[in-house]
């Protein structure tokens, strides 16, 4: 079970299960608020029974990486995980909107 884990994309590649979410927990600097939520990983084998695998590194120029959306397109023979996901303004006063989104990728396992 995961819990607090808001905004989930659950994938399946093979037979591992990948959930992605954007909880409140980040431990980076100055991660409060709404800094505080990044893209978090998680697999299972069986879509009960998760294994957390941390934090995705945030970007150096976005405050917050929300809402993500994964998928598993085959692309030149390989089957790659993109995930996409939003990016919000930030500034001061903090600016909570959205203005940007964004990709990352590896190679499905």
């Amino acid at each position: 079970m995961l819990a607090s884990w808001p905004n989930p994309n659950v994938i399946k590649v093979g037979r591992r299960y990948y959930c992605y979410a954007d909880p409140p927990d980040y431990p980076g600097p100055h991660a409060d608020g709404w800094m505080a939520r990044q893209i978090f990983e998680a697999t299972s084998t069986d879509g009960v029974h998760w294994k957390v695998l941390g934090y995705v590194r945030p970007d150096s120029d976005t405050p917050a990486c929300q809402v993500p959306e994964a998928v598993v397109p085959k692309r030149d023979g390989k089957r790659w995980v993109y995930v996409f996901y939003a990016c919000q303004i930030g500034g001061s006063p903090y600016n909570w909107r959205y203005d940007r989104i964004r990709y990352m990728r590896r190679p499905a396992d």
